[in-house]
């Protein structure tokens, strides 16, 4: 039975977790997956957002519809099309109303994930720098409605960014961190907010390490577990056939 990564948004939320909050958070998470991704949406980022690429700073905005088309396209492939894609589409809408009303400009830049605690590679950023409100800033963007970013995984996302991109790049060095939540607003239309990282304190390298590798062993624990179930239920369940068979 093959181990499943955490999702980084779940390890962000977990990790700094007590052990004892770890292990319930982390048998629940192995109990329900979500019913859809939101990768669609994150796949259209540079195109909402209205990145400026390489030879062509001044392209026209890509209009909503067309990536909303582009979106729907893609949920086809998802086992409740409908809702991933009425889900992806919210965001989409969300997102590009947000970049409209703060005046964002940006363009695309990929960070090399980071590894911390595990052989796992990490990535708390969507691969861009952006201008907003007047910080030049690379951002992460907490889509989902459900089990979002909390302030101790707000921090821990941040450290994580701290790490690769100001730590880890001289050239990057005094850039900002901006996570971009989408919350409920009125009517339950969702609404996008921010947050700077210099509004937290961060971690250290060594607690993130200590926190993941902590986690990541109790994450093993439990599939373990489940493996070491699985393989006595077989084995109930053969030692049962021929007695069954007797009595057919």
């Amino acid at each position: 039975m093959t181990n499943r990564s955490i999702p980084e948004q779940d390890l962000a939320r977990i990790a700094p977790m007590g052990r004892d909050e770890k292990r319930a958070a982390l048998q629940r998470l192995k109990k329900g997956w979500p019913p859809y991704s939101y990768s669609h949406v994150r796949n259209a980022f540079g195109s909402i957002l209205n990145l400026k690429v390489g030879l062509f700073p001044d392209a026209e905005k890509i209009p909503l519809d067309a990536i909303l088309a582009g979106i729907k396209d893609s949920c086809r492939k998802e086992r409740n099309f409908e809702d991933a894609y009425k889900a992806n589409a919210e965001v989409a809408k969300c997102l590009r109303s947000f970049a409209d009303r703060e005046e964002i400009i940006g363009r695309p830049h990929d960070f090399i994930p980071i590894s911390i605690g595990t052989s796992r590679k990490l990535c708390y950023w969507s691969p861009m720098v952006l201008q907003l409100r007047s910080q030049t800033c690379v951002p992460l963007l907490d889509v989902r409605k459900v089990e979002k970013l909390t302030v101790d995984a707000k921090r821990f996302a941040f450290s994580t960014m701290h790490q690769r991109i100001r730590e880890g790049n001289p050239d990057f060095a005094d850039v900002n961190l901006a996570i971009i939540t989408l919350s409920a607003g009125r009517n339950k239309k969702r609404v996008a907010n921010f947050e700077f990282a210099d509004q937290y304190d961060l971690f250290s390298y060594a607690q993130l390490d200590q926190m993941v590798r902590e986690t990541y062993e109790i994450w093993n624990d439990i599939w373990s577990e489940r493996a070491a179930q699985a393989k006595e239920e077989a084995s109930s369940d053969s030692n049962l056939g021929p007695l069954f068979a007797n009595i057919a």
